[in-house]
């Protein structure tokens, strides 16, 4: 978990100006056998197939195959490698993900991985490992 809040951390939160943004059609929304995302293809408008990881909420979002959107994402660093999430979707005139709603939450969970709470539970995690290590190693020694 510690590792995880670490790796977290690494990631701003952006405001919507400073995200990639990128239009054209969807061509697949749905979920994958292995993660824990949905995902999103986009077919832009220069003919480039991107994939995108976010989570479905709604049947708005999940039936917005063959639709015109534009789509705001962040490239993040995840405990897996790096991979481009979604956080805004507009599909003509309506938001489908809106990142007023997002952006809040994402700084309050931003303030929850202070890198001393990270470190802290990193050493949790850490010391009953080492007293593992340590009665061994005496035992190692008186045989």
């Amino acid at each position: 978990m510690a590792l995880t809040w670490g790796i977290e951390a690494m990631n701003p939160v952006l405001d919507l100006d400073q995200m990639d943004m990128a239009s054209g059609v969807v061509e697949k929304v749905g979920d994958v056998k292995r993660g824990c995302c949905d995902k999103l293809y986009l077919r832009t408008n220069d003919g480039e197939l991107k994939k995108y990881d976010w989570t479905i909420y709604t049947e708005e979002q999940e039936n917005l195959a063959g639709s015109n959107v534009k789509v705001w994402s962040q490239r993040q660093i995840s405990i897996f490698g790096m991979r481009d999430v979604i956080y805004q979707v507009q599909s003509g005139n309506q938001y489908v993900v809106d990142y007023k709603n997002i952006k809040p939450n994402r700084k309050k969970g931003k303030d929850q991985y202070d890198p001393w709470v990270v470190g802290i539970l990193g050493s949790i995690a850490v010391f009953p490992l080492l007293r593992v290590w340590w009665v061994n190693r005496k035992s190692e020694l008186n045989d």
